[in-house]
């Protein structure tokens, strides 16, 4: 499986980008694929909202339907691809990898101060 890097241009007062796709904004894609292989060093979340596309990752393939969550961490090779039987809709964030590693650390710094009550 052939790959490329992805450059993330995210603008530093919003470390993240957005993205919508659908069957008929991919309709400019010259490939059976939605999204080719490819990699970068962000961390990717999508949500399928309608519909089921196949996730690729390390040569692993995985049905997404709607309703569920996609997480692909840094440096892994990955490629979304449309299921022509269905209509689909995703939403996708791509966030710098500085500002997970940063929330990440905030988020379980708090935990280990928090001191947990059970009643």
């Amino acid at each position: 499986m052939d790959s490329y890097y992805e450059k993330v241009a995210i603008h530093h007062d919003f470390p993240a980008m957005m993205f919508y796709f659908n069957e008929e904004t991919m309709k400019d894609v010259q490939t059976k694929d939605w999204i080719p292989p490819h990699w970068h060093r962000s961390i990717e979340l999508s949500y399928v909202k309608k519909g089921n596309i196949t996730l690729c990752i390390n040569h692993q393939e995985k049905v997404i339907h709607a309703g569920e969550f996609i997480c692909v961490n840094s440096g892994m090779i990955h490629e979304l691809k449309h299921n022509s039987n269905s209509t689909c809709e995703v939403m996708m964030v791509i966030f710098f990898l500085k500002f997970a590693k940063n929330l990440i650390s905030i988020y379980f710094t708090s935990i280990k101060k928090t001191k947990l009550l059970i009643v």
